[in-house]
């Protein structure tokens, strides 16, 4: 047992190690980080928002390091003008499969793979806006800082934006009520591929929206949207 301990604790400290020289004024870490032996790293060295830029961070703040949080703060940040036009663009057309089927469009999401210059690859991920913004949001729990709530409040509005225009209304077996649920999504690494009201997607959407109607209360901003947001979440289905 104390060998275990120890290992654990070894294994926690290299982690720390890794946070602290590869996240520090620069950009964030990225999937393969920086100790490469060469120029062509797997996947093209990107940000994968199906969890591994998530993950990345999740030691961030829990191992007393969050200044190194930053970087992947300033990179959403960055980003976020280009999210918006990318999804204003291209995300209803007709080749993507996660289109919205309510022929509206709003706020910004992004795709699986995305890069520094504004870019995205592979597919849509439409659920990765709301995870990346939960990921921020955590930040500013544990941080408590108001300057990094008032820098990512509106990433966390333009992702509400989003769903509001992609949720779809359908009414529970028997027809107990009317229930909100996603639009077609996938759960990533694992499947359905064209799924209406995975779990992945309702559950993360709506923790986005509990955590902007918090943010709007905090910062005194958007009251009136953050009601109708908080209407949405109260008709979002949940797994039962």
């Amino acid at each position: 047992h104390q060998v275990a301990a120890e290992l654990e604790a070894q294994c926690r400290q290299f982690g720390r190690c890794l946070m602290g020289g590869g996240s520090r004024g620069s950009l964030p870490l990225n999937l393969q980080g920086l100790g490469l032996d060469g120029n062509d790293p797997d996947w093209m060295g990107d940000y994968h928002t199906d969890i591994n830029i998530q993950m990345n961070y999740w030691a961030a703040d829990r191992a007393g390091l969050s200044p190194c949080f930053d970087a992947f703060t300033d990179y959403c940040v960055a980003q976020h003008p280009s999210w918006t036009d990318l999804t204003r663009r291209l995300f209803n057309d007709p080749r993507n499969r996660y289109r919205n089927s309510t022929g509206k469009n709003a706020g910004w999401t992004v795709a699986i793979s995305t890069n520094p210059f504004g870019g995205g690859g592979w597919w849509w991920h439409p659920a990765g806006n709301a995870w990346l913004c939960n990921s921020l949001y955590e930040h500013y729990e544990f941080t408590a800082s108001r300057a990094h709530l008032e820098k990512i409040y509106p990433l966390l509005k333009g992702a509400c934006e989003f769903w509001e225009a992609r949720l779809l209304t359908t009414t529970l077996p028997g027809g107990a009520r009317e229930v909100l649920v996603a639009d077609s999504d996938w759960s990533p690494e694992h499947g359905p591929l064209d799924a209406k009201g995975i779990t992945y997607a309702q559950e993360l959407v709506w923790a986005l929206f509990g955590n902007f109607c918090v943010a709007s209360a905090e910062l005194k901003r958007d009251g009136g949207y953050a009601e109708t947001i908080s209407g949405l979440r109260k008709k979002l289905y949940l797994p039962q």
